[in-house]
């Protein structure tokens, strides 16, 4: 009879452990089985990029200049780093200037459109900001100065925030500003071969996910006048002249080389995504901010969804 007993006991208790750990994984708490095959173990988030990834001027749109002070700084900026790539002195003064916006970045907001919402899902957590986010975004950051060097400044910006510790998961995001200087193919692919291979000797185990150049040259076909100086082709002009030229598509090349070298690396074993709906996303004026370049909370918002796609295969 005790030992009757003592069965019945067991199987009652393990039936009642059963039943609390389904209730506590709750409904923000998918099942791993379904969500966490993507998943590092290790939660954190490095973000490599550029203008784009700091979210810069998301808040406004084509047509809605924040203020006649603020367009007059941009035009003089402009004017005084035409050419140079943004590597003047007044990028960073500029950059104060015109804050970054991380919360309408679609690589840094704890917004549930964003992806870092994605990768919290993945590793079981409920939030977006449950996930530590190392960020080393730069204005005018270019993979060819990168790949000669990654991060003189990326790298020690970086390091601050981390202490060097390798992230679970890294979003790279650049190309853009190689292309608006009218990079050459085969340097920029150089370049970029070198990039990837310091981003995988700093974080040797995270899940790399790479986003291809968007579809730059779509942006020169519309134009915006916002007074007698000031209009969106003025501004492409001076952002990017590679717009206006005959290497206008030379984003495509990129995109071509990128995509070869990524699809190698996977071959080989990398733990290394593609998010490559970035090319197909629109860059008119609809999904821009008030410069005429840079994405305003839209255009964001579809970036977002082509790493989410890239993170959850």
């Amino acid at each position: 009879m005790k030992t009757n007993a003592c069965k019945i006991l067991i199987v009652y208790l393990m039936f009642v452990l059963n039943v609390l750990a389904c209730g506590h994984r709750g409904k923000d708490r998918p099942d791993a089985n379904v969500v966490n095959k993507n998943a590092n173990s290790d939660s954190s988030i490095a973000v490599i990029g550029d203008s784009v990834s700091t979210g810069v001027f998301a808040s406004t749109s084509v047509g809605q200049m924040p203020s006649a002070d603020k367009g007059i700084k941009l035009m003089e900026f402009l004017k005084a780093s035409a050419g140079s790539g943004f590597d003047s002195d007044k990028t960073t003064a500029f950059s104060q200037d015109f804050s970054s916006e991380p919360e309408n970045a679609a690589l840094t907001t704890n917004e549930d459109w964003g992806v870092r919402k994605a990768i919290a899902m993945q590793n079981q957590l409920k939030s977006a900001g449950e996930t530590k986010l190392f960020f080393a975004g730069q204005f005018g950051a270019t993979v060819l100065k990168q790949g000669k060097t990654l991060n003189d400044s990326l790298r020690e910006k970086y390091a601050k925030e981390s202490n060097n510790k390798p992230a679970g998961t890294v979003l790279f995001m650049m190309g853009g500003n190689d292309y608006c200087r009218g990079t050459e193919l085969g340097t920029y692919t150089n370049a970029f071969k070198s990039v990837m291979g310091e981003v995988r000797q700093l974080h040797p185990d995270a899940n790399l996910v790479v986003a291809l150049v968007p579809p730059l040259s779509q942006s020169a076909s519309e134009d915006h006048v916002y007074n007698a100086e000031v209009s969106c082709t003025s501004i492409r002009k001076l952002y990017c002249p590679t717009l206006f030229g005959d290497q206008k598509e030379l984003w495509q090349e990129y995109n071509k080389a990128m995509k070869q070298f990524i699809s190698e690396r996977q071959a080989a074993g990398e733990k290394v995504k593609l998010a490559e709906d970035v090319a197909a996303t629109p860059f008119n004026n609809s999904l821009q901010s008030f410069d005429c370049f840079h994405p305003n909370v839209a255009g964001q918002k579809k970036i977002a969804a082509a790493f989410v796609k890239a993170v959850n295969q």
